[in-house]
């Protein structure tokens, strides 16, 4: 008889670098060693167990290629074992081979394939055709490992693909929006700001530089911080208004001008299916025309106040000159008061609008 060809070590299990493992499961730890002498030159991990109960505790720690059952063990025998095993989800599918020395009978190697053996061995069996039956499943196993591998690569890709046209949607959306707007890491770090923010902003292009504190004004920086800190701190969305300036042209080496324009911004929390921050979305909308229309309604309001004072002295004048109240010698004087109250008008007049000059932009506002 020619001698047994030695079988190729299985020396690449998966893509991942992970080998397979074996499951020995026998009472008599001599046959244990044995069985991990046989299968040292395919180069698997054996683990070894010398009862029912301890394999049911690997299989719930493990997953395996293959188990090596021996079918007679004291409390719980192969049979028994490998019918608890099948019931699992996970491990019903794990391919058993069971080894025994007394059971011969041909009822008993049927039991064995009812169990869910892919097949039965009696002791003494030949090592190298042990060896190789435990080959071809490990090489399945292998297979299988390579296919699974690919597969979530390729989820993996199409996945980041779909992320790749998400987020190139959504750089779309946000340079068409004229608001300013950032998207923030969920350590407060800016790793987007959209054309709006880089054009009223500047700083250096680079996202990271266009969200700065001294963009705000002086009075309004420390409560906005303030806002932002208690904002990560709960992961709740908060609103601001506050003072922004930007670089102009004329400013040297990116210093921010002077001026300042009003903005009202809020803050918006990106969660993960499992509800973390993962990041926020910010925005900010120029409300410096509302602002200044309402200093106009409010400055026209008190200058109408102030007006309506003298104009009812000068109509009461006027009235009673015209009525005969008043005696013609003392027209001049009414005449006197009525000049004052004109002057007064006038320069109550001249102040409006200068405040309004000043309010719609005809003079640069300045912190």
């Amino acid at each position: 008889m020619n001698p047994a060809r030695p079988p190729r070590p299985v020396t690449n299990p998966g893509l991942d670098g992970t080998v397979a493992r074996i499951l020995a499961v026998d009472d008599h730890r001599p046959n244990l060693l044995a069985l991990e002498a046989i299968l040292d030159p395919l180069g698997v991990d054996v683990v070894s167990v010398t009862s029912g109960e301890d394999a049911l505790i690997e299989i719930l720690r493990s997953d395996f290629a293959l188990i090596l059952m021996d079918v007679q063990m004291p409390k719980l025998d192969g049979f028994a074992t490998t019918s608890l095993i099948k019931k699992r989800q996970k491990s019903k599918h794990v391919p058993v081979i069971f080894l025994t020395a007394i059971s011969r009978e041909e009822e008993h190697i049927f039991q064995g394939y009812a169990y869910g053996a892919v097949d039965y061995l009696v002791k003494p069996f030949d090592p190298a055709i042990l060896r190789a039956k435990v080959g071809v499943f490990v090489d399945l196993w292998t297979q299988k490992q390579i296919v699974q591998s690919q597969e979530r690569e390729l989820v993996k890709r199409e996945r980041d693909l779909l992320t790749l046209k998400s987020d190139a949607r959504f750089h779309e959306l946000a340079n068409s929006l004229h608001d300013i707007l950032w998207a923030v890491d969920a350590r407060g770090k800016v790793y987007f700001a959209n054309v709006a923010a880089k054009e009223y902003l500047g700083g250096t292009g680079r996202p990271e530089h266009v969200f700065e504190l001294s963009m705000f004004h002086p009075d309004d920086a420390p409560r906005v911080q303030e806002q932002w800190r208690n904002a990560i701190a709960s992961g709740e969305p908060f609103e601001w208004q506050a003072r922004l300036s930007a670089p102009t042209s004329s400013d040297a080496g990116g210093s921010r001008s002077a001026e300042y324009r009003w903005h009202v911004g809020q803050g918006k929390p990106e969660r993960t299916d499992g509800g973390a921050v993962a990041g926020w979305i910010a925005t900010a909308a120029d409300i410096e025309d509302r602002k200044r229309a309402e200093q106009v309604l409010s400055c026209t309001a008190r200058v109408s106040h102030e007006l309506r004072g003298p104009l009812f002295a000068i109509l009461a004048a006027a009235r009673g000159m015209l009525d005969g109240e008043i005696a013609p010698d003392a027209h001049e004087a009414e005449l006197r008061a009525i000049i004052r109250c004109v002057g007064t008008q006038s320069q109550i007049v001249d102040e409006l609008v200068e405040v309004s000059k000043i309010t719609l932009g005809d003079r640069r506002t300045t912190g």
